[in-house]
């Protein structure tokens, strides 16, 4: 047998077998895309699962900022209260509803929202001291009831599953955070 009978055979297995190695190439290739596929749909299942458990919680904590910011702002301002603001009533009303709010916030699974949460309930207990130290509101009425409305509006983006809160809403977050680290500062500064 001469060489040149054999070129056709070995151009013809060459081809055959490019061919087959093109094909399991793209067999991968395929796999590859479907594998990221499944992977995304089971990671959007399981972040929809988890945003799922977390309403009930998300409405505990939705009611209770609620009720901060309806406790703190009279309902009708032309017309005089009944009974007028009381500080020290407030906060221990708050030192118990804190306890279920911060239990309720370990529950939502978003690390950031959890934060922000924290920094919240953080900014309501402490208040008084946002005024009286820093002149941070007019009186602690009305420092408990802007901080009840911000915590409200972000669990209600988490509630509508909205992926990230507004701009305007994490700007007034990290405020209320450097206050409260300014805060945090003073009053160690007194103890000492």
């Amino acid at each position: 047998m001469d060489i040149a009978d054999l070129i056709p055979v070995l151009l013809g297995a060459a081809v055959a077998l490019a061919g087959v190695a093109i094909s399991e190439f793209g067999q991968s290739r395929r796999a590859a895309r479907a594998e990221k596929i499944v992977e995304k749909n089971r990671e959007e299942f399981r972040r929809a699962e988890l945003w799922q458990i977390s309403i009930p919680p998300a409405s505990r904590i939705r009611d209770s900022f609620a009720k901060v910011a309806r406790v703190a702002t009279p309902e009708d301002p032309w017309v005089p209260e009944e009974e007028p603001w009381d500080d020290d009533g407030f906060e221990s009303w708050w030192y118990r509803e804190e306890q279920q709010v911060s239990r309720d916030i370990a529950l939502i699974p978003s690390a950031e929202l959890r934060a922000d949460l924290t920094i919240v309930a953080k900014g309501v207990s402490y208040s008084w001291a946002l005024v009286n130290k820093l002149g941070f509101r007019a009186n602690q009425r009305t420092a408990a009831a802007d901080i009840g409305c911000l915590g409200f509006e972000l669990i209600s983006t988490w509630m509508r599953d909205e992926r990230t809160a507004q701009p305007e809403l994490e700007e007034v977050a990290s405020d209320l955070k450097s206050r409260l680290l300014e805060l945090d500062s003073i009053l160690a500064s007194e103890v000492e």
